[in-house]
């Protein structure tokens, strides 16, 4: 720790244009802050309470980017219907708050009797440049089948085959459109050499 030697006395000019006027705390010469003041140069500065200084903007409240990330989850699950049809069932609630609004997971079920691979999936998808994770948050890398996603009634074969995506506060709906094309040309072409 560094000590200041040199000692200041109270009688140094102050600069122009400070204030020495004004309500609230000030720091006088006898103050740690106003002996560094009064050294700078400073003079007497009035202390004001955080609240009086403006508030940066982080753009829209929590509830703002709640209700968008719900719906960018709604347009991701949308497409993913109208591309894929009956081909996976939706393990995420989609009710209005009966879920996290980040996250979808879906799930594919065996096709004529054999099953979705799950890891090749989310391969192929890395090569399209989207990222997802396997099962469910709880078990997020672990090598069997999500407990969380065989208790809600999926046997191990779809379990295995579940994916999850979280959508964040840069996802864009161009995301989201590209995304389900995606999803939809990977499915299609591993259900063509299964």
């Amino acid at each position: 720790m560094r000590s200041l030697s040199r000692r200041t006395s109270s009688t140094v000019p102050r600069a122009s244009g400070c204030s020495t006027s004004g309500a609230g705390r000030t720091s006088g010469p006898s103050s740690k802050a106003g002996r560094r003041n009064a050294a700078a140069g400073r003079g007497r500065r009035t202390w004001r309470p955080s609240s009086a200084w403006p508030r940066r903007s982080n753009g829209p409240s929590p509830p703002e980017r709640l209700a968008r990330l719900a719906r960018l989850r709604r347009r991701l699950y949308r497409g993913l219907r109208e591309a894929l049809g009956d081909l996976f069932v939706c393990n995420t609630p989609m009710d209005e708050g009966a879920a996290a609004p980040h996250l979808l997971n879906i799930a594919f079920p065996p096709h004529d009797g054999r099953p979705f691979d799950g890891e090749m999936l989310i391969l192929n998808l890395d090569m399209e440049g989207i990222a997802v994770s396997s099962g469910s948050a709880c078990t997020s890398g672990a090598l069997t089948p999500s407990h969380v996603l065989q208790a809600l009634g999926h046997d191990a074969a779809t379990a295995a085959a579940a994916i999850r995506f979280s959508l964040g506060k840069d996802t864009t709906e161009e995301e989201i459109d590209r995304t389900v094309d995606a999803v939809a040309r990977v499915v299609r072409r591993m259900l063509a050499v299964m």
